[in-house]
């Protein structure tokens, strides 16, 4: 079946993949190794991201794209809504399993709609999609969990390794930032902190890093 599905899209000409990360900036940051494994399986394929609002300032550090989406969640999305729909996927990977990432898988009409299993136990997202990926990101690394969303497809080499390409402007604006604080070439950034309280870290030990430091 994966190998009838292959060789339609070549035929076709390019392969059409839609991936799916509306979780906050941290979660695409750990998607963006998908996205090269996705594209070494597939040279040609024709890759699209559709990102949250509050990770779209990164999503010109993402090399291998072709096209990007920023779903805002208000009625100026549905521009890009038609052109999801218009644009006709052969498959779509959802790595968020919302409410929002379900109704743009289902929108995206693509033949292939997968996500992870987990999804079953919510009984109208789960219609969105048609094929579902065993992974438990409890158990193992996010990056891990990312990629195996990528079996179906039949990609399972791929790194782990986080590859960002930061735009010149970017660069001149940290410098700005960077030489207005005084703070030279020899500092260390600690962000000790999460929008969730399950992934809090005891205040001692950042402290303890800090000294270390």
């Amino acid at each position: 079946m994966l190998t009838n599905w292959r060789c339609k899209g070549r035929a076709r000409g390019r392969l059409n993949v839609l991936l799916i990360q509306l979780k906050r900036i941290g979660d695409l940051v750990l998607t963006v190794p998908a996205i090269p494994a996705v594209r070494k399986a597939f040279p040609a394929a024709n890759i699209s991201l559709v990102a949250a609002h509050g990770s779209r300032q990164l999503l010109p550090a993402i090399p291998g794209l072709d096209r990007t989406f920023v779903a805002r969640g208000r009625v100026s999305d549905a521009p890009q809504f038609f052109a999801i729909a218009k644009a006709k996927f052969d498959c779509c990977l959802d790595f968020s399993r919302t409410d929002r990432s379900a109704f743009l898988t289902l929108l995206s009409g693509a033949h292939r709609r997968i996500t992870y299993d987990t999804i079953r136990r919510q009984p109208l997202r789960q219609l969105s999609y048609n094929e579902f990926v065993p992974s438990q990101v409890r158990f193992i690394h996010t990056i891990d969990h990312h990629l195996a969303l990528l079996a179906s497809l039949g990609v399972h080499d791929g790194s782990h390794e986080i590859r960002l390409r930061l735009p010149a402007v970017a660069k001149t604006k940290a410098a700005q930032v960077i030489a207005k604080a005084g703070l030279g070439n020899d500092f260390v950034v600690l962000h000790p902190g999460s929008a969730r309280a399950e992934k809090f870290w005891v205040a001692r030990r950042w402290a303890e890093v800090a000294d270390q430091i």
